[in-house]
Order: structure tokens, then C-alpha cells, then sequence
């Protein structure tokens, strides 16, 4: 099973041909994001599946792991989530992360979401463990 952002990148995959390829073969299927939600107007993606609050605090644990690396140019500082963001959420906390380093540098930095989905695991796995 293939798990598909439902925005452009996610619609561009559907068109490469290993992935076309690989929903020829038998027991192979996918599903987008939006499948599980009511509204399929918006653009979610992977990061929009967890709830915002956790999410956020997964990303600002990953960003002040990242102040010792020298990544940040600017002294860095939590995004304070207060309301809810709009879908995708990850382009919200990446103008955030990039308000941080200067521009001539945006091109040799980017958030690895792994890490933060690593972070929200752990946390999670935390929450069921009390």
C-alpha cells in the first residue's frame, strides 16, 4: 500500500512511470491523504495526519536540536501555536524555519520531516506508555 500527499507532489508521483508500474502488480494499491477526510478541497500531506498541537511541538524539539549545528542564523525561537493552521501545515512551519537563516543559504538547508515524524513517534509511544 502507498500512502500519497494530496497535493502536487503527491499527484506527480501517481505519473512516474515505476509508480504506475508498480499499481500493475497484483496487491499493490494507494491512497491519498485526503481518502480519510470529508473536505478533499485542501492540500494535505503526511504531517496533517497528527494533530497540530503535537506536531508543532515534535518541530520546535527538532529545531532546537538543530541551534547547535549552526544552521540558524538568527537566534532562534519556537513557532507558539495558537490556532489552528492551515493544510499543509509543513509549509506554514517552513516559512518559520526559514525566517531564521538567511536567504543566500536557503538552498543548502531544509527540515528533515523524518526527524520530526522521530520526535512525534516517541512522544506518542510516551502517551501510551501512562
Amino acid at each position: 500500500m502507498a500512502l500519497l500527499d494530496s497535493d502536487s507532489e503527491g499527484k506527480s508521483e501517481q505519473e512516474k512511470k515505476g509508480f504506475i508500474n508498480s499499481m500493475k502488480e497484483k496487491n499493490w494499491d494507494f491512497i491519498e491523504i485526503n481518502n480519510v477526510f470529508k473536505n478533499d478541497k485542501l492540500e494535505r500531506t503526511f504531517e496533517d495526519l497528527f494533530p497540530q498541537n503535537l506536531y508543532i511541538e515534535s518541530f520546535n524539539e527538532y529545531c532546537s536540536g538543530l541551534k547547535d549545528f549552526s544552521v540558524f542564523d538568527k537566534n532562534y525561537t519556537n513557532y507558539e501555536y495558537t490556532d489552528e493552521i492551515n493544510t499543509p501545515i509543513i509549509k506554514t512551519l517552513e516559512k518559520h524555519f526559514f525566517s531564521f537563516i538567511n536567504v543566500e543559504k536557503h538552498a543548502k538547508n531544509s527540515i528533515t520531516k523524518q526527524d520530526i515524524i522521530r520526535i512525534l513517534i516517541n512522544k506518542t509511544n510516551k502517551m501510551n506508555e501512562s
